[in-house]
């Protein structure tokens, strides 16, 4: 990239599939965001990756709040990761995009809790079908 297009863009660069699933790997916790009756809900999550490869990503996502989120399989969700302060002034984040489904297996070390309301599933599969990621290197702050 150019630096012109560099400036226009903020300093913000794409990462490959690799590095977004590098970054993924190393990743425990995020943002999922879905909407619950037409509006927008984002909700703190634990992360276990289960696989990633370039054929496909599968993660494992508990919701952090239990039982304040209606999550439910076959739901369209979106998933953020990212570091805004990573080593000296790097900056990333990464996106996932996919649909919930079950989880059978147990939180590890965390009590199984519903997260839908009525004692749903507490811990989903996230099947990741789109990925993106961005970085960005940033100058280093005086302080």
């Amino acid at each position: 990239m150019c630096a012109e297009a560099r400036e226009r863009s903020g300093g913000f660069l794409p990462l490959t599939e690799d590095e977004c699933l590098e970054r993924l790997r190393t990743s425990r916790a995020g943002h999922l965001a879905t909407t619950v009756r037409a509006l927008p809900v984002i909700t703190p999550v634990y992360l276990e990756p289960i696989r990633l490869e370039r054929a496909g990503a599968l993660l494992v996502v508990e919701p952090v709040l239990g039982a304040a989120i209606r999550l439910s399989p076959d739901t369209v969700v979106a998933l953020a990761v990212g570091c805004p302060t990573e080593g000296v002034g790097a900056e990333w984040t990464v996106l996932a995009q996919g649909v919930l489904t079950a989880s059978l297996t147990s939180g590890a070390g965390r009590e199984q809790s519903g997260s839908a309301v009525g004692g749903g599933p507490a811990r989903f599969h996230l099947r990741c079908e789109v990925l993106s990621g961005w970085r960005r290197l940033t100058a280093q702050a005086d302080w």
